[in-house]
């Protein structure tokens, strides 16, 4: 069993946290027809989310020599299966949810075309016609790294050879998917560089860094200076996306066009290095605390999964939309985040006790 790392799982809580924040506050960028600037330099420090998570999973992905078959067969049911599951949720039971209609209802109201459409457009990555699944494409996209699994392994190797391709690699997809977005974004698209990626996208960088920050990290002891480094580039990166989007982006047509808010920016790139290496290098003392962290760091990806569904469930019941009335809209945004969040841990908590209940009583 893989030794897990206190400060990786404590990312991963972090982050999800972020997510559920981030997936809350949208609905509010736009209050009475202007685009609320405190929203978006409250979200600029939460959109390193989805890279860091990115890298925690290259960061182990690739340590040891994991054969195809265990790597394929975790991707079966710890990714495919579980994805597939929120898919059908979503595509069955999403009116009991948006319009409070019945189980029984939302069912009779399934035809068999319909899942028929459903699984020919999950065969080309599509579940479009999926509503409220657009969070999904981050399940979507591990899954295609477990799939290249076999590939990328290749270059994930510490051999002098395989460390110079990859990083040979890394820099095309640096170029390609992060410089140029960035510079895209600069100019608002005055320059037609967007569109050459090289083979894959930016979600396979961040998996990389992972790797190379791995092998960092293995040759390295945890430093308070470069602890102070990542705490300077989180907010150095954070506050670049928040100035970037408000001077530039918004300005050059009035609207909200999120080019320089995508996981793709260099400025949300420099953040989410800085996170990493912050975390990576507080030192966790308490061994308790550990085990409690180690223990919820792993239910992550089952939150991500239902947190939306809680998201939802509480906005169309009227909770959220409660809260907003009667808290100051700060005090609103950080409570509803984590109220969401603290609900959505608790269910994934549970998913995984029915999980080892039914593991044991089918042995």
């Amino acid at each position: 069993m893989q030794k897990r790392i206190s400060q990786i799982d404590a990312m991963k809580l972090i982050c999800a946290f972020f997510v559920v924040t981030i997936h809350i506050v949208t609905d509010y960028r736009i209050q009475d027809g202007v685009i609320s600037e405190h929203v978006l330099l409250g979200e600029s420090f939460l959109r390193c989310s989805v890279p860091v998570f990115f890298m925690c999973s290259g960061y182990f992905l690739f340590s040891k020599d994991h054969s195809i078959k265990k790597i394929y067969k975790k991707l079966l049911f710890s990714l495919v299966l579980p994805t597939l599951a929120a898919i059908l949720f979503w595509f069955v039971f999403n009116d009991a949810i948006e319009n409070q209609n019945t189980v029984l209802g939302c069912i009779k109201n399934i035809r068999p075309e319909s899942f028929f459409q459903l699984f020919r457009g999950l065969l080309n990555w599509d579940y479009s016609m999926v509503k409220n699944g657009f969070y999904l494409w981050f399940m979507i996209a591990l899954i295609k790294i477990y799939i290249a699994y076999p590939v990328i392994k290749l270059v994930c190797v510490d051999e002098s050879g395989r460390n110079r391709i990859r990083r040979y690699v890394m820099l095309l997809l640096g170029i390609s998917e992060i410089l140029f977005p960035t510079i895209e974004g600069l100019t608002n698209n005055n320059l037609m560089l967007y569109g050459y990626s090289v083979f894959c996208d930016y979600s396979f960088l961040y998996i990389f860094l992972g790797y190379e920050l791995y092998l960092f990290f293995s040759r390295n002891d945890i430093r308070r200076s470069w602890c102070l480094y990542g705490l300077g580039a989180y907010i150095g990166g954070s506050l670049l996306t928040y100035f970037a989007t408000v001077f530039i982006d918004i300005p050059y047509d009035g609207m909200f066009n999120e080019m320089l808010f995508n996981y793709n920016s260099c400025f949300i790139f420099i953040a989410a290095v800085g996170f990493f290496m912050l975390f990576r290098n507080i030192k966790f003392e308490n061994m308790k605390m550990n085990r409690v962290v180690s223990f919820l760091g792993q239910r992550t990806f089952a939150l991500y999964l239902v947190h939306y569904m809680v998201i939802r469930a509480m906005a169309c019941y009227g909770a959220l939309g409660f809260m907003s009335l009667k808290l100051p809209r700060p005090v609103f945004y950080v409570g509803a985040a984590v109220l969401c969040y603290m609900l959505s841990l608790t269910v994934a908590v549970i998913l995984h006790g029915c999980r080892m209940v039914m593991g044991k009583l089918l042995r």
